[in-house]
């Protein structure tokens, strides 16, 4: 009786990553609908993990769910933008605030990679790649920080501003 939460867990999580993915990179436009029943057979699983996905991505703002008309991917305004980035200000200001006063037993030589290998994409008109470079960077920079916590709230809203950029060039 315990394995079987626990399997629904990962398969869960597996859909969980797979939307996520499809919603940051564009595959699913604003006002995109994410019928269970649909995304349950393409996984070959019941509506539960689906519904756990879907409700995780809803509390990530990456999903709207609206009582008895299912799930949708959200439409983002400039103001919306803003508002992230101007929050990514303040989350990434104080990680490299905790860097800086660590500085000396941080290792950079991860965030060093990625950015040579972000210079090498930046003017690709295909921008999916440097998008995914540029999320690893943020992330990997707030990690640095060593606050879990503020690294988790970064990574969230550093999500969306991708979602963003993936449909605009803000």
């Amino acid at each position: 009786m315990i394995e079987k939460p626990v399997a629904t867990a990962k398969v869960s999580t597996a859909i969980y990553e797979a939307l996520k993915a499809a919603i940051t990179d564009g595959r699913f436009p604003p006002g995109h609908r994410l019928k269970e029943v649909y995304i349950a057979r393409q996984f070959g699983v019941s509506t539960i993990p689906v519904r756990e996905a879907l409700q995780r991505l809803d509390r990530e703002g990456l999903v709207r769910i609206v009582d008895h008309r299912g799930a949708g991917v959200p439409s983002w305004s400039a103001r919306d933008a803003e508002q992230l980035y101007e929050l990514r200000e303040l989350l990434e200001g104080r990680a490299v605030e905790r860097v800086a006063e660590r500085a000396k037993e941080v290792d950079f030589g991860a965030i060093e990679t990625v950015l040579a290998q972000a210079e090498r994409v930046l003017f690709d008109p295909d921008q999916q790649k440097f998008n995914r470079l540029d999320l690893e960077f943020h992330a990997k920079l707030v990690q640095l920080s060593g606050n879990r916590y503020l690294a988790e709230l970064a990574e969230q809203v550093h999500r969306r501003i991708q979602v963003i950029r993936s449909r605009c060039s803000v």
